[in-house]
């Protein structure tokens, strides 16, 4: 038999685990609970520009690999292409979340012809 002493570090680190795998626990229930009742849970909301980013770039990916028939206002397909790919330029590197001081105005265009050009993104 080992006779090694548990020193009360050991215990309070012991217990802070438990205690903590337990919260983790009820968390884990209770965003079992809202994802059931409302569709996402709290943890979704905690950094929701990117849960947002990520529910929105792959639909950007596929709308831009789409036939499209239509492009807003007067514009021919290859300037709303070349729209399209400042919008996924933009969520991508916020999906990546590893973003630059430089990558900030790709991203600040990005999201801003995606709120000028929200209405244009239909087929």
């Amino acid at each position: 038999m080992d006779n090694e002493l548990i020193t009360p570090e050991d215990l309070s680190l012991s217990l802070l685990r438990r205690l903590a795998d337990a919260e983790l626990a009820e968390r884990d229930k209770l965003h079992a609970r809202q994802r059931s009742g409302r569709g996402f849970d709290d943890g979704d909301l905690w950094g929701l520009y990117h849960t947002l980013a990520e529910f929105i770039h792959p639909r950007l990916v596929a709308f831009r690999a789409m036939e499209t028939i239509s492009y807003p206002g007067n514009m021919d397909e290859s300037t709303w292409d070349d729209i399209l790919d400042k919008m996924i330029a933009a969520f991508s590197l916020i999906v990546a979340d590893d973003a630059s001081l430089e990558d900030d105005e790709v991203i600040d265009e990005g999201l801003r012809l995606f709120g000028e050009y929200y209405m244009g993104l239909w087929d």
